[in-house]
C-alpha cells in the first residue's frame, strides 16, 4: 500500500514538473528574430520532397505571388507563360524536351520539328556532331544554320537574329559586338546575351561556335554559364518561396508571439513596404519585415526571420533548411556603443559617417534630448550622412577669409575659395584665391569669415565638410556694401536650390528713420529667395527680443529668412537643461536654435594658425547652414526653399525643450535627423529613444519621459507611451486625431507630424510620428 502512495505521489510531482515546465515555456516564448541557414548546393524543383510539400494547398497572404502553383508544381497548362518544367502546348519562353510543338517562340527543343517559328534552336544528335538545321521549317525568318562534323555538344540555347544569313548587331551582355555575317559557312564573333530577367524568361539567350571551315571551337564554358542561369534562377525562386511559406507560417501564429505589441509595429511597417512597392516604379522582393534574406552564396541562403521557439521545429522541417536559430549579440571586446544599422533606420540616411570624441557643437545637432537621468555618459561623437553637403554651396557673406588650412584642405572633393571683396570705396572686385581682406583698410582684418567657414562646413570641426565655401568679403558694415554685396551674390553665386546664403551680421533698424534700408535689405533678400537661395541669418547678441515698439533686429525680423538663436550649452552638461543662453536675442522672429559656442582650428589674416571656443548667434546660424547642408546633399529631387527647409528643421528637430522660451515663441532646437541618444558607456538608467533604444521588463511600459514603469495612466499611447520599448495599451484618437494626447491612428495609417492621420505623404513623410502609427 505504501509502495502504491508512492508511485502515486511520484505521479504527480512528474506531472506538476510538466505543467510547471509548459507554463515557464509559455511565459518565454522567445520571441526575436532567428536566423534560417538554407542549403542551396543543390536545388531541384521535381525532387519528392518538394512536390510533396510545394504542392499542398497553402493559405496565400498579403496577395503575394503563387510561387509555389506557378513553379513548383508539374502540370499540364495550355497557354502559360513564364513557368519552368511544365509539359505545355502554345507557351512563350520554357524549357522543353521531346515535344512537339507549334507557333512557339523563344525556346529550347531537342528532337523537334517546328514550323513558323522565330528566334529558334533545333538539335539533333546524330552521328556524334552537332548539326544544327531548319528540318521540315517554312518561312523560317531569323534562324541560324550551322554545319560541324565528328564533333559533340552538350544542350545549347542560341537566338541570334538573322536576315537572309546574315546577323545584325547582336545585343551582348559582358562581351564585345561584332556585326556577323554568314558567308559560305564563316561565322565570326558570335557572341553571348545574358538575359536576367525577374520572370524567369531565358529570351534569346545565345551560347553559340566561332568557327572556320568546319573546324569547331568548343564553347563548353558559355555553355555552363547557360546551365549556371538556369540553375540561378531555380535557387532565386526557390527562396521567393521559402521565404513566402515562412511569412505564412509566422502570420497564421500571430496570437503564439509573447509581445503581441512588437508583431503588430512589424506588421504595420510590412503592410506600408508592401503599399509603396505598389505605387513605386522601382521593384523590390524584400516587401517583409517579417522574414527576408540577408546573405546569399553559391551554396547557402541566410534569412532573418521574426520567430518564436514555437516555430522552430516547424521552420527547420521545411525543404533544404539546415538550422533554425535565434539572433543574439555578440560578445566583442571592442563593440561600439552605437548601432550603424538603427541610427540608419532612425536617419533614412543612404550612407553614415561617425566622428568620435568630437566637440560639443557636432555632437548635440546629432542626438536627441540629453538627460543624465537617462544615461550614464554624455556621447560626444557627431553622426551625419555620408554625403556631407557634397554639391552643396554655403555663400558665406562675412569679413575676412583664409583658406590655407588642413581645415579647408579637401579641395579634391569640393571648392574652397573666395569670391570677391566688396571694397569700402564701393567697388566690388572678383577674386578667386584662398586670402581674402581689404589690406587698405583695417577694419578689413577680421578672422570671422574663417571661423564661422570652420564651423559650417571644416574638415574636422565642420558640420557638413564636403560642402563648397564661397567666401563675399564685406570690408566694412556701411548699408551702400551690404546692399552691393546682395547684388553681386545675386547675379554671380546662386544654382538654384543648391544653394545656402549664410548672412553673419545685423542690427536694430528704426521703423521710421531707417525704413529706406529696410526695405532695400528686404528686396534684396527676397531676390535671392527667387532664385532658389536659402537664406539663413543671425539673431544677434544683445540678449534683448527682436521685434521693439520702434525697432527691431534685421535682417532677423524678415519673414523670408531662417533666424538662429543660441543656447546655453554649459547648462545641457552640467544640469541637461537647455536654455536660450543670455547673449541672445528672442522672439517670435527666431525660427530655431542651435549651440552658442563652437571649437575652431583656422589661419588667421597673419597667416598664423589659431584654435580655441568661439561664441555668439554668428555661429549658431553657422551650424544650422551646415545642417540644412547636410539635408540638402542627402536629398538631392527635392527643391527647397528657404520656408520650405525651415517647415522641414522643424519636423526633424528637437521640440519644445528650451525651458526659457515664452509661451508662443518657436521653440525648436536643432538636428540633423539623428534622435536616438547613446551613452558612450554603454550604461542606461531609463528606455526608449532617449536612452539608447532601450527596452523595460516584463509587464512594464516605457513613458514618455523614457522610465519604466506600470502605472495604468503612464502607459497609455495617448500619454506617449513609447511603443516598441514595452508593453503600450493603445488608445484611439477621435475626429482623425493622433499623437501625444490624442492617441494611435487606426491600423496601417500615419500619424502625421501635425498629429492627423492619413496615408498620403504628408501623413507618412518626414516628421511622421512613428509612434502613433505607421511611417514611411
Amino acid at each position: 500500500m505504501t509502495k502504491f502512495i508512492n508511485i502515486i505521489y511520484t505521479l504527480s510531482v512528474f506531472t506538476l514538473l510538466i505543467n510547471l515546465a509548459n507554463t515557464l515555456k509559455a511565459q518565454y516564448s522567445g520571441d526575436g528574430y532567428y536566423l534560417i541557414y538554407i542549403d542551396t548546393t543543390e536545388i531541384n524543383p521535381n525532387s519528392q520532397e518538394n512536390l510533396q510539400y510545394f504542392k499542398k494547398p497553402q493559405k496565400r497572404l498579403r496577395n503575394r505571388q503563387n510561387y509555389y502553383n506557378n513553379y513548383y508544381q508539374p502540370s499540364n497548362n495550355n497557354n502559360n507563360n513564364n513557368s519552368y518544367y511544365q509539359n505545355n502546348n502554345n507557351n512563350n519562353n520554357y524549357y522543353n524536351q521531346n515535344n512537339s510543338n507549334s507557333n512557339n517562340n523563344n525556346y529550347y527543343n531537342q528532337n523537334n520539328n517546328n514550323s513558323n517559328s522565330n528566334n529558334y534552336y533545333n538539335q539533333n544528335n546524330n552521328n556524334n556532331y552537332y548539326n544544327s538545321q531548319n528540318n521540315n521549317n517554312n518561312n523560317a525568318n531569323q534562324s541560324i544554320n550551322e554545319a560541324v562534323s565528328n564533333e559533340v555538344v552538350s544542350s545549347e540555347t542560341v537566338s541570334n537574329e538573322v536576315i537572309n544569313n546574315e546577323t545584325v548587331s547582336n545585343e551582348v551582355v559582358g562581351n564585345e559586338t561584332v556585326n556577323n555575317e554568314v558567308v559560305s559557312n564563316e561565322v565570326t564573333n558570335n557572341e553571348i546575351i545574358n538575359n536576367e530577367d525577374e520572370s524567369q524568361n531565358l529570351n534569346d539567350s545565345v551560347i553559340q561556335n566561332n568557327y572556320d571551315n568546319s573546324t569547331y571551337v568548343n564553347q563548353e564554358e558559355n555553355i555552363n554559364q547557360g546551365i549556371d542561369t538556369i540553375e540561378n534562377e531555380d535557387t532565386k525562386e526557390f527562396i521567393n518561396a521559402m521565404v513566402n511559406e515562412i511569412e505564412n507560417i509566422i502570420m497564421e501564429n500571430k496570437y503564439s508571439f509573447k509581445n503581441i505589441t512588437k508583431f503588430e509595429e512589424i506588421e504595420q511597417e510590412t503592410l506600408l513596404k508592401k503599399r509603396n512597392l505598389e505605387t513605386s516604379e522601382t521593384s523590390s522582393e524584400n516587401d517583409s519585415d517579417f522574414v527576408y534574406p540577408i546573405f546569399t552564396s553559391e551554396n547557402l541562403t541566410i534569412l532573418a526571420a521574426y520567430l518564436n521557439n514555437k516555430l522552430i521545429d516547424t521552420v527547420e522541417s521545411l525543404p533544404n533548411v539546415s538550422d533554425c536559430s535565434m539572433d543574439h549579440e555578440l560578445d566583442i571586446q571592442d563593440n561600439l556603443h552605437y548601432n550603424y544599422y538603427t541610427i540608419q533606420k532612425d536617419t533614412k540616411w543612404a550612407g553614415v559617417s561617425v566622428r568620435g570624441n568630437a566637440k560639443f557643437h557636432l555632437s548635440v545637432v546629432s542626438q536627441g534630448k540629453y538627460s543624465s537621468s537617462l544615461i550614464s555618459s554624455y556621447d560626444d561623437y557627431y553622426y551625419y550622412p555620408s554625403t556631407a553637403g557634397k554639391g552643396i554651396d554655403i555663400i558665406m557673406y562675412d569679413r575676412g577669409f583664409n583658406f590655407n588650412h588642413d581645415e579647408f584642405s579637401n579641395t579634391n572633393e569640393r571648392t574652397v575659395k573666395c569670391t570677391a571683396i566688396i571694397s569700402g570705396t564701393g567697388t566690388v572686385s572678383s577674386v578667386n584665391k584662398k586670402y581674402c581682406h581689404d589690406v587698405s583698410n583695417n577694419n578689413g582684418y577680421s578672422n570671422h569669415g574663417t571661423q564661422l567657414s570652420d564651423i559650417a562646413a571644416g574638415k574636422k570641426y565642420g558640420i557638413a565638410n564636403k560642402a563648397n565655401i564661397l567666401g563675399v568679403h564685406r570690408a566694412d558694415n556701411k548699408s551702400s556694401n551690404i546692399i552691393q554685396g546682395f547684388e553681386y551674390i545675386k547675379n554671380n553665386l546662386i544654382r538654384s536650390h543648391k544653394t545656402i546664403v549664410n548672412i553673419a551680421f545685423g542690427g536694430y533698424l528704426s521703423y521710421d528713420g531707417d525704413s529706406k534700408i529696410i526695405n532695400s535689405w528686404k528686396t534684396s533678400i527676397d531676390e535671392l529667395n527667387k532664385k532658389g537661395a536659402i537664406v539663413v541669418v543671425t539673431a544677434g547678441n544683445k540678449g534683448n527680443a527682436i521685434s521693439k515698439s520702434d525697432s527691431a533686429y534685421y535682417p532677423c525680423a524678415f519673414d523670408n529668412v531662417i533666424c538662429v538663436g543660441a543656447i546655453d550649452d554649459n547648462s545641457v552638461l552640467s544640469s541637461s537643461v537647455y536654455k536660450r543662453a543670455t547673449f541672445s536675442n528672442y522672439g517670435k522672429k527666431v525660427d530655431i536654435y542651435a549651440p552658442g559656442n563652437g571649437y575652431v582650428d583656422f589661419t588667421n589674416y597673419n597667416n598664423y594658425n589659431e584654435d580655441g571656443t568661439v561664441t555668439g548667434t554668428s555661429l549658431s546660424a553657422a551650424i544650422v547652414s551646415g545642417v540644412i547642408a547636410t539635408i540638402m546633399s542627402e536629398n538631392p529631387s527635392i527643391k527647397f526653399t528657404t520656408s520650405s527647409m525651415l517647415e522641414y528643421l522643424e519636423k526633424i528637430g528637437q521640440k519644445g525643450i528650451i525651458s526659457n522660451l515664452s509661451s508662443g515663441e518657436p521653440n525648436f532646437f536643432i538636428n540633423n535627423g539623428k534622435h536616438i541618444v547613446y551613452s558612450k558607456n554603454s550604461k542606461y538608467y531609463g528606455c526608449g529613444i532617449n536612452s539608447g533604444n532601450k527596452s523595460c521588463g516584463s509587464g512594464k511600459c516605457c513613458s514618455v519621459n523614457g522610465t519604466c514603469t506600470t502605472s495604468t495612466n503612464l502607459c497609455k499611447v495617448s500619454k506617449g507611451c513609447q511603443v516598441g520599448f514595452g508593453k503600450c495599451t493603445k488608445d484611439y484618437g477621435s475626429n482623425s486625431r493622433c499623437g501625444l494626447g490624442y492617441g494611435s491612428c487606426r491600423s496601417g495609417y500615419c500619424c502625421s507630424y501635425y498629429g492627423y492621420c492619413g496615408k498620403t505623404s504628408d501623413h507618412c513623410g518626414v516628421g511622421c510620428q512613428l509612434n502613433y502609427g505607421i511611417c514611411s
